[in-house]
């Protein structure tokens, strides 16, 4: 659901500048560099429209900037986003945590229950409900936790993420954000 008031437009960029600043150092240059080209490519197709609408006109299409091309079309924002993701997914554990972090539980409010022994780190942005339930299937990942060791008295485990997914992304850039 897209935000409706600033402050929850605000709220979505917070948490897409933490996601940034979480980026493990070994791969900072990676995404940078994704992340340069992937704005440079969305400039440059801004600056098309501009120039086929003209001042004050309108902004040429998708179709038609795909004719101008001679048919060859330019990735969109979503398709960038989504060649990202397979690119990161290739440098990245499936739980996305590197061996350089650490993940700490917060012992109050709405996670007080979350542990390292009751929860599952998984990137949003990587790996979406359906990639997980591939994932859970392909036996990589667990859903669930055993409550007494070698017992069937299970327990779901949480999940959580430390990113934004796809769609939130999207969203971000296609409509919260100023053009």
């Amino acid at each position: 659901m897209p935000p409706q008031t600033e402050a929850e437009t605000v709220a979505i960029i917070d948490k897409l500048h933490k996601l940034i600043r979480e980026v493990p150092l070994e791969y900072l240059g990676d995404v940078e560099k994704a992340a340069t080209d992937l704005f440079r490519h969305r400039r440059e197709d801004e600056a098309e429209q501009v120039e086929e609408g003209g001042a004050g006109g309108t902004c040429a299409s998708p179709a038609k900037r795909r004719k101008k091309d001679g048919g060859k079309a330019k990735r969109s924002g979503l398709e960038d986003l989504k060649a990202l993701q397979a690119y990161l997914r290739e440098k990245v554990p499936v739980e996305a945590v590197m061996p350089s972090e650490s993940l700490h539980y917060n012992p109050t409010g709405d996670f007080a229950d979350h542990t390292a022994a009751n929860t599952v780190s998984v990137d949003s942005f990587l790996w979406d409900e359906a990639d997980v339930d591939e994932l859970c299937d392909a036996g990589k990942l667990s859903r669930n936790f055993c409550l007494d060791c070698g017992s069937r008295n299970t327990k779901p485990l949480n999940f959580v993420s430390h990113s934004l997914s796809i769609p939130e992304l999207n969203f971000l850039f296609t409509k919260a954000l100023p053009a």
